[in-house]
């Protein structure tokens, strides 16, 4: 962003009319100002270019560094001839404002992968299973459908299953629905959601690894790594153009 506000006001005087000597000042001006600029904040588009390049695709970063380089290798041979038009500030334009879309992309999915570590942060490694011996502390992988579970007043279950009494549940942290609901005796209850008010006898449902709270973090991981629809159009459209 620096660069390009410096090298448009430099462009503005030669707009104006600035004469030979002035122009070429202001032109090999704009040449130490954009080269280091491109040269450092263009890499993505040129890492991501290249590793196309080499195993035969091209993406959309293949056009924007064609457009980048071209604007540069014609900027400069009409600079080194005292010619009137460079384009030192459209490339700059380009990559400052190119940036700013990766920037809110990559802010976008950082969004989402915090997202999905908060979900698995949800998950609990030990809980009490009721046995015929009375109670034991088992690790919650090793919970089986039909186990039954006891949960405190303020814990969270470790896994889905149906409430064996009436219970007051806080499911925020599932579906982001701030007031208690009431949940009657054969209600469902799912991992991630906290038991209010009184303690309450869970029988398992699913295991662990197939519950509401894995299967939604899962979601969600796939909705971060996996590639929009819209991307394959734009790298369509990409090979038409490059």
């Amino acid at each position: 962003g620096f660069a390009m506000m410096n090298v448009m006001a430099v462009s503005v005087a030669v707009w104006s009319g600035a004469g030979d000597i002035t122009r070429d000042l202001f032109h090999w001006i704009s040449v130490a100002i954009t080269l280091p600029a491109i040269a450092f904040c263009a890499q993505p588009f040129f890492r991501n270019a290249w590793g196309a390049l080499r195993v035969g695709r091209l993406n959309m970063d293949v056009p924007i560094t064609l457009a980048l380089v071209l604007a540069l290798v014609t900027s400069l041979w009409e600079v080194s001839l005292s010619g009137e038009d460079a384009y030192f500030d459209a490339a700059l334009t380009l990559t400052f404002f190119l940036l700013v879309g990766r920037y809110l992309e990559h802010r976008a999915r950082a969004t989402a992968r915090s997202a999905a570590a908060e979900l698995t942060a949800l998950e609990l490694p030990r809980a009490t299973r009721l046995t015929a011996k009375g109670r034991e502390a088992v690790k919650v992988s090793a919970l089986m459908p039909d186990d039954r579970i006891a949960l405190a007043a303020g814990a969270r279950a470790p896994v889905d299953g149906i409430a064996l009494g009436a219970a007051m549940l806080d499911r925020s942290a599932l579906t982001g629905e701030a007031d208690p609901v009431a949940v009657a005796a054969g209600g469902a209850v799912c991992a991630g959601e906290v038991i209010l008010g009184a303690p309450l006898n869970l029988r398992v449902t699913r295991r662990a690894e197939d519950s509401t709270l894995r299967r939604l973090a899962a979601l969600v991981e796939v909705a971060e790594t996996g590639k929009h629809r819209y991307s394959g159009i734009a790298d369509w459209a990409a090979r038409l153009y490059a």
